[in-house]
């Protein structure tokens, strides 16, 4: 029986998947001296990861056009090799001597074979245009191991790729060939609707879900950190993660709070490895898992943290933009019997709804400066944090739904990537959340006035002036 200490080990190094990965490999190649073939194999460990892509699309002008473009974005992001079928067969073509430009499936597939290790395909991975082009094509791949990781469809819902013209016939020779490539590599299948999207936003699409890998039947504990600025949902999101799947909810700017109060920030400041370690690494946290907010705050505790036997398994940045939280930070107030924040829309829902009463709330204390400055702070370290995550980090968008799309992202697979310290460089997605989240030059404008609904604007003026009366203008006026 395995101890939950030494769970964390087998998880951290991915000791199942190399060991499940073996094996596949193993009964795929056959070779007549497995011992041998396995040494070879661990030497090439670190090539297991990389992105191995099939990308397949309809006979459709826009999206075969499309196709090539993402195929480029994707290979731009990623450091993968793009194959194309038109280049496979023009290296082939250069190279005869005669003038026979005709090639079969068994044939083509020599020249893919030539084509990947002449690109070094296998170190860098690869995705694949318009291969395979048949049934037979297929069955060559899966017997030669050419096996992607991310099998990739993009689609439009039936009667928005044109209508009836001479094309039906190979529109019905693809519809076949879909099927059969959907049948064969079902395991690492993707669909995506393409429909009223750009170039763009398919790319993110694909990569979001080549940064995914398919979850493993593996022994799994959630350790989970959640990185965002003051006002992001850190704490909603820690609160809901924690009941939904009783992991121990560590607050780590409560306890540098607490500490500071004892004794100073300096000496909160020393000791607050020394706590982190011992509380993670209680029987509670290690069998049942633990979400933290607050911590890591910059790459030298990311390092730090992942140094530790109990490093987290989930890393899950909230991005939202200045003046979204600027406005979330103005507009807060505190209910005094439970500590909790609310918004102040919020607050005027429940005062209608007699939920809540107005001697119960307080005006939250909010220092615009000490605000601005501990958001410089964290963009500071942003970049920082994300060049070191690389591609480990999950990205969730500030909105509705927050805790489930935050939930989705615990139990699914672990983001496709190496131990974090092997990675040095940001994927497309990352870049996008530093550049959304970095200050913006007119900040200033945005800290002036946030906007309020009437009635949240009444309710903040009364909790200011401490004045009740102020409330009868409001509906809410009998629940007070």
């Amino acid at each position: 029986m395995i101890k939950a200490r030494q769970m964390s080990y087998l998880e951290k190094h991915r000791i199942y998947e190399m060991f499940k990965n073996i094996v596949k490999a193993l009964v795929m190649f056959q070779p007549p001296d497995p011992l041998r073939f396995v040494a070879w194999y661990l030497k090439r460990r670190r090539y297991v990861d990389v992105p191995k892509i099939l990308l397949v699309a309809p006979f459709d002008h826009r999206l075969d056009t499309d196709k090539v473009y993402v195929a480029l974005n994707i290979a731009k992001s990623t450091g993968v090799v793009t194959i194309d079928r038109r280049n496979v067969l023009r290296r082939h073509r250069k190279k005869r001597t005669d003038d026979d430009d005709s090639c079969d499936s068994t044939d083509f597939m020599t020249m893919l074979m030539e084509y990947m290790k002449a690109k070094g395909a296998s170190e860098k991975g690869w995705i694949l245009l318009d291969i395979p082009n048949s049934n037979k094509e297929a069955d060559m791949m899966i017997s030669l191991g050419i096996l992607p990781t991310h099998t990739i469809v993009l689609d439009k819902p039936a009667g928005l790729c044109g209508t009836r013209t001479k094309h039906d016939k190979s529109n019905l020779i693809y519809k076949n060939l879909e099927f059969e490539i959907k049948m064969k590599f079902r395991f690492t299948l993707k669909e995506i609707n393409v429909q009223g999207k750009s170039v763009d936003q398919i790319t993110e699409l694909c990569l979001d879900q080549i940064l995914r890998q398919k979850p493993c039947d593996v022994p799994f504990v959630p350790k989970v950190t959640i990185i965002g600025p003051k006002g992001s949902g850190r704490f909603l999101v820690a609160s809901a993660l924690s009941k939904r799947f009783n992991l121990v909810n560590v607050d780590f700017d409560q306890m540098m709070d607490q500490k500071a109060a004892t004794s100073n920030r300096k000496i909160a400041e020393e000791t607050a490895h020394e706590w982190l370690k011992k509380k993670l690494t209680e029987d509670s946290c290690v069998e049942n898992g633990y979400v933290i907010k607050g911590f890591p705050r910059t790459r030298a505790d990311f390092e730090w943290l992942d140094s530790t036997e109990m490093a987290p398994n989930r890393v899950i940045f909230l991005a939202t933009s200045f003046p979204e939280l600027y406005s979330r930070f103005k507009n807060r107030c505190l209910v005094k019997k439970t500590g909790a924040i609310m918004s102040l829309n919020r607050a005027v829902d429940e005062l209608k709804a007699g939920t809540l009463k107005f001697e119960h709330l307080s005006r939250y204390p909010s220092n615009s400066g000490k605000f601005l400055c501990e958001f410089k702070t964290y963009c500071r370290h942003l970049k920082e944090m994300l060049y070191y995550c690389g591609d480990s980090c999950s990205i969730v968008t500030f909105g509705d739904s927050l805790c489930d799309k935050v939930s989705t992202y615990v139990v699914s697979a672990s983001p496709a990537a190496g131990p974090r310290p092997r990675n040095r460089m940001p994927s497309r997605l990352t870049d996008s959340l530093a550049e959304r989240m970095l200050l913006p030059s007119g900040y200033e404008d945005v800290c002036r006035e946030p906007e309020l609904s009437k009635a949240a604007r009444d309710l903040l003026n009364a909790l200011i002036n401490r004045d009740a009366k102020r409330l009868d203008n409001l509906d809410f006026h009998q629940a007070v």
